[in-house]
């Protein structure tokens, strides 16, 4: 019997090769924060730790499986998660350029919803970039831009993840 903590992240390569050979695998809890003060934190104490849960039976939890439909959803879901926070961060972004931007632009876009902005922006044309406000006008316009595509990558995993949902109730 392995107890092997963090299976289901990084653990989960370790819990997998544990289960093809056909051995058990317990999920270990990380030990608590006072025991970690105490002694340290080293592989070869998590290691001890992990050994002393399994014999004393107190790591009992069978580790979630990496395959069929749950496995899927969760692997597509990580890349949508990465897409929500660099849109996000997107937003952020915009708003701060927007803040440092040349008065007569900022009062411009300020009032703008998140949306109405986000199209505002995608739309602006720099023209030749050799002033402050054409270069302020190029970086919304690429903040912007990439924001309408992080968007649409969301749109298509939310798509992905609903039909191998919806495929394997059928």
């Amino acid at each position: 019997m392995f107890g092997i903590e963090g299976t289901g992240s990084y653990g989960a390569g370790l819990t997998s090769a544990v289960r093809r050979r056909g051995l058990g695998a317990v999920e270990v809890l990380r030990t608590d924060r006072r025991d970690r003060r105490l002694r340290g934190k080293s592989d070869t104490i998590d290691a001890e730790n992990a050994a002393r849960a399994v014999l004393n039976n107190t790591a009992t939890s069978v580790p979630k499986t990496n395959d069929g439909t749950v496995g899927m959803i969760r692997q597509i879901k990580v890349a949508k998660d990465v897409a929500v926070k660099a849109r996000t961060s997107a937003m952020v972004t915009l708003k701060a350029v927007i803040v440092t931007a040349d008065p007569e632009l900022r009062e411009q876009l300020q009032p703008l919803s998140k949306m109405a902005l986000i199209h505002r922006c995608a739309g602006l044309r720099p023209g030749k970039v050799d002033t402050v406000t054409a270069a302020t006008k190029h970086t919304l316009r690429a903040i912007a831009r990439r924001w309408q595509h992080l968007d649409a990558e969301i749109k298509a995993h939310e798509t992905l993840t609903l039909a191998v949902a919806t495929a394997q109730a059928t």
